[in-house]
């Protein structure tokens, strides 16, 4: 009997100690640091327990955080059945931890009102800068229905929450409630409103390397209903760029797998300039569908336009695009161009990796026209017909490469471009090209003058900041060579035929001979110089030897030209040249030639020179048929003087010379 007077002792003791302990306002005191540990522990802060009271049927708790965040609770709370109606106020203001990043106040008060297995919650207050208020019944221990109305939520500060970069900034309101079963599946129905929103084009731009502008704003609603952990919802969202809907969202909550359609319209695709780079017109409507689960993500997009269709599909990493038919005549339009030409484009392109741009892909134009008055236009020529032509262009790109060849074959010519690779880092582009021209006498309104020859090149190219090329050709069956650097084309050329020159200009053929040429000419300011060195050449019976032989009695067809040498400068129209020719016995030259590239007018002053005889005149008009006259001479003057002086008498030897002088 002692002993058990001894336990029962001992028991309404530690009973008594442990009230004392627990609902005594000493007991609260020696268990508030302790209390206060464990917490800190917990949310890793700063946190004091400001105060602290247990009774067995109230309880009141304050706790502050980091000097400036508190949580109250207080109120009746029976610690025999367990039944509670308790006042709570949180006030958080600029709170950060490990967990949390909450800018601005986080502030709510309301009522925990029931037992531990069924209560209510209620609540008011701001969080994320919103007036929000929210109900929540629990039913044995599970929640039977939550419901949130939030006005004025600031985008922002929900990002900075969840510690994600601030993409955007606006205002949204969600007013949503929802039934969970007996299966923990949820149902309900909701709506948010976005207010505002505006992206942060800088931070976009810097992580995703695009630009946006800095205006792009946006707004509208997305209302949905959940059954059974099912979400169903429609989406309006309406930017000043472009319009965003879906018709059916699905999202399984519990499988996370997301399927939805959706409609991208475009109004007008100019403002898209500061995105793209290019100065687009018209309009733009893509519609599609999405679908995302943990382990893939597929989608399908097509749109009809520029009277074809594009057609695009994705499945992870793996994508194809095809373009049906789309017309020419619309794409120059939409893309701001003279639309020059006709015909339809067709193109595919499957890609493998579109992270590492690996794909092969193929494009044509076809049944495709040059509109001769639209390029006369453009090129201010006078074009004279329409100009059929065929595109084919085949790619591949891997490791942030894009290898090609192509083939423009029209009428006029046949250009290939083979061997050719883009560097997407760089953006340069280098490549192989060869250019057949069966004749060029059809490209006279681009050359400005009708040539008679063939023409055949090959040559590399390199694209970065400016083009260069480097080119071959056989041209007049001379073995040429040029270069285009920096907007200056220079071409030299070896054993060149002056007659071969003469015949595919059908100038008359005034001289043979090889020769060397070598020219500079700056396409930008349309000016440049020349210089033809040729030996061994023969002048060809001419209106000028013609005459040279009258007067000389000298055959200059006859004479041997070791050497002679054609230099001139070129400014746009106007070639200023000067010629100096040295044979065995004859010398001639022109110092200051003057000939127009459009009218073909020539006009210069010569010099020969035959032993001790001599010829000074001039050559002018038409290159194609040119005057010549003499106009002074050493030695006529001498042999006329001769003459006078042994055929006419004495009184009038004065006179007529003195006559003579008048016609110079």
């Amino acid at each position: 009997m002692k002993y058990i007077l001894i336990f029962l002792a001992f028991i309404s003791s530690l009973a008594i100690f442990c009230y004392f302990l627990l609902f005594t306002s000493s007991g609260n005191d020696f268990l508030k640091p302790y209390i206060q540990k464990q917490i800190q522990a917990k949310v890793k802060n700063e946190i004091k327990l400001e105060s602290y009271t247990l009774r067995t049927n109230f309880i009141d708790i304050e706790i502050l955080a980091d000097n400036k965040s508190r949580v109250i609770v207080n109120g009746d709370f029976s610690i025999f059945d367990s039944n509670f109606n308790l006042n709570y106020i949180t006030i958080a203001n600029n709170l950060k931890s490990e967990y949390i990043n909450l800018d601005g106040l986080f502030a709510l008060k309301g009522k925990i009102k029931g037992d531990i297995e069924n209560f209510n919650v209620t609540g008011e207050g701001e969080i994320f800068r919103a007036k929000t208020n929210f109900s929540a019944q629990i039913i044995d221990k599970k929640p039977k229905s939550i419901t949130i109305n939030s006005k004025g939520i600031q985008v922002e500060e929900v990002l900075a929450f969840v510690k994600q970069p601030i993409y955007t900034k606006g205002i949204v309101d969600i007013d949503t409630k929802i039934v969970p079963n007996e299966a923990n599946e949820l149902s309900g129905d909701g709506v948010i409103n976005i207010q505002f929103g505006q992206l942060n084009a800088q931070v976009i731009n810097k992580a995703h390397e695009i630009n946006i502008p800095n205006n792009l704003t946006y707004r509208g609603d997305i209302k949905y209903t959940i059954t059974n952990n099912v979400l169903n919802a429609t989406s309006n969202i309406i930017s000043n760029i472009a319009r965003f809907e879906t018709k059916s969202t699905v999202f399984d909550i519990k499988e996370e797998k997301l399927k939805s359609d959706f409609t991208l319209s475009i109004g007008n695709l100019g403002i898209l300039k500061d995105i793209i780079g290019v100065d687009l017109f018209g309009s733009l409507k893509l519609e599609g569908d999405v679908e995302k689960t943990k382990d893939t993500l597929s989608a399908n997009i097509k749109s009809q336009i520029l009277g074809g269709e594009i057609v695009g599909k994705l499945v992870d990493e793996k994508a194809s695009l095809h373009v049906k038919d789309i017309f020419v005549a619309e794409l120059l339009k939409m893309l701001k161009l003279e639309r020059y030409s006709t015909g339809f484009i067709n193109a595919n392109v499957e890609a493998s990796d579109i992270n590492t741009l690996e794909f092969t892909s193929t494009m044509d134009i076809k049944e495709a026209n040059i509109n001769a008055k639209v390029l006369s236009k453009i090129l201010d020529k006078n074009v004279p017909n329409d100009i059929a032509y065929t595109t084919e262009i085949k790619a591949e790109g891997k490791d942030k490469k894009i290898d090609f060849v192509a083939t423009l074959d029209s009428k006029l010519a046949i250009l290939k471009v083979e061997n050719a690779i883009f560097d997407t880092t760089d953006k340069s582009t280098r490549g192989d090209f060869s250019l057949d021209i069966e004749n060029l006498e059809d490209l006279d309104f681009l050359l400005g003058q009708k040539v008679y020859a063939p023409f055949k090149t090959y040559g590399e190219f390199k694209k970065d900041t400016k083009l260069l090329v480097n080119g071959e050709s056989d041209f007049l069956g001379a073995k040429t060579a040029y270069s285009l650097k920096n907007d200056v084309f220079s071409i030299k050329s070896d054993e060149l035929l002056i007659q071969n020159v003469t015949k595919a200009l059908q100038y008359p053929n005034v001289f043979e001979s090889y020769s060397s040429l070598a020219a500079d000419y700056n396409l930008t300011s349309q000016s440049g110089k020349f210089n033809v060195d040729a030996i061994n050449g023969k002048l060809t019976s001419s209106e000028l030897t013609n005459l040279v032989q009258l007067l000389t009695q000298f055959d200059m067809t006859q004479e041997v030209y070791k050497q002679s040498i054609l230099k001139g400068l070129i400014n746009k129209d106007d070639v200023d040249f000067a010629l100096s020719m040295e044979g065995l016995n004859s010398h001639m030259k022109v110092e200051n030639g003057k000939y127009n590239l459009v009218s073909k007018d020539i006009n210069s002053n010569f010099e020969v020179k035959i032993q001790n005889k001599d010829l000074k005149g001039s050559i002018k008009g038409k290159v194609e048929n040119p005057k010549v006259k003499i106009d002074d001479s050493v030695y006529i003057k001498q042999k006329i003087d001769k003459a006078i002086d042994k055929n006419v008498p004495d009184e009038w030897k004065a006179p007529v010379k003195n006559l003579l002088k008048l016609f110079g």
